[in-house]
C-alpha cells in the first residue's frame, strides 16, 4: 500500500467499467432511472472516467458527485494534512473535525492555485446533517440510486459507514480492498449485517493488494410483524 498512498490506487479500465455498468443495469430495478452517487469523489477521475460521452452518457446514466474539500486530496501537502485529519475524525468530533479540515484544506488550495478536478462537483460532506447536505443527499437518490464508494480512505476513518447510512438506496459499487486499505471496520459490519454481494470484479492492482470492486444489494429489512408471525 505504499505505492498506492504515495502514487495512486489502481484505475478501472474501459473495458471492466463497460462490464460494471452493463451488470448494474441489469440488476437494478429501474435501468433508465439510474443515478450513481459519488459522495467522495476527490478530483472526480473516477467518475470523470464514468460520466464521458463514451461510457455513462451514451448509456443514459447520470453521475452525482460531491467531496468536502476541492480536488479531494487537493493536490497539496499542507492542505493533504488537513484532509487526513478529516478522514481520520472519529466519534463525536467527527462533524467538527471534518468542517474545520475542509475549511482549512479549501483555504490551503486557494492560496496554492486552483486544484486539479475533472468534472462537476458539489460541496457536500459525509458528516454534515445540515440542510443543505441532506437536500444534496434527497436530490441525488430520486429515480434508482447507486452509491459509489471509491478507495474510501481507510481505518480508522468512517467515511465510507458515515455515506452508506445517509444513503437510502438499494445498490452498492464499493471500489477498494475488503476489510483491508479502504474502508474502516464500522462500514465492513454494515456490509456483513445489511447487505448482499451481487457480482465481484477485478481490476488492475499493485503487488500484494486485493483490490475489486463489488456490486452489492441491500437485503430487504423483515418487519417485527413477518418475524413474529414466522415462530
Amino acid at each position: 500500500d505504499t505505492v498506492a498512498s504515495l502514487y495512486a490506487w489502481g484505475l478501472l479500465p474501459r473495458s471492466t467499467l463497460k462490464d460494471i455498468v452493463e451488470a448494474v443495469k441489469k440488476e437494478v430495478e429501474e435501468p433508465t432511472k439510474m443515478v450513481i452517487l459519488d459522495p467522495i469523489a476527490g478530483t472526480g477521475f473516477e467518475s470523470k472516467m464514468e460520466a464521458s460521452e463514451v461510457l455513462l452518457r451514451q448509456m443514459g446514466v447520470k453521475v452525482w458527485c460531491a467531496d468536502s474539500v476541492d480536488g479531494g486530496s487537493t493536490q497539496t501537502s499542507g492542505a493533504d494534512t488537513n484532509y487526513l485529519n478529516q478522514c481520520m475524525s472519529t466519534g463525536s468530533a467527527a462533524r467538527a473535525a471534518a468542517a474545520a479540515g475542509a475549511a482549512a484544506a479549501n483555504a490551503a488550495v486557494s492560496a496554492a492555485g486552483r486544484a486539479v478536478v475533472w468534472t462537476e462537483m458539489d460541496h457536500v460532506d459525509v458528516f454534515d446533517s445540515g440542510e443543505a447536505a441532506t437536500a444534496w443527499w434527497q436530490r441525488a437518490e430520486v429515480g434508482c440510486p447507486v452509491l459509489m464508494l471509491s478507495f474510501p480512505p481507510p481505518p480508522p476513518a468512517e467515511v465510507a459507514e458515515a455515506a452508506l447510512r445517509r444513503f437510502r438506496g438499494s445498490w452498492l459499487l464499493f471500489i477498494g480492498e475488503w476489510r483491508g486499505c479502504t474502508g474502516g471496520s464500522g462500514f465492513f459490519d454494515l456490509l456483513e449485517e445489511e447487505w448482499q454481494k451481487m457480482r465481484v470484479f477485478s481490476l488492475p492492482q499493485w503487488p500484494m493488494m486485493e483490490d475489486r470492486v463489488y456490486l452489492l444489494r441491500r437485503q430487504p429489512r423483515t418487519s417485527p410483524s413477518a418475524e413474529k408471525s414466522s415462530e
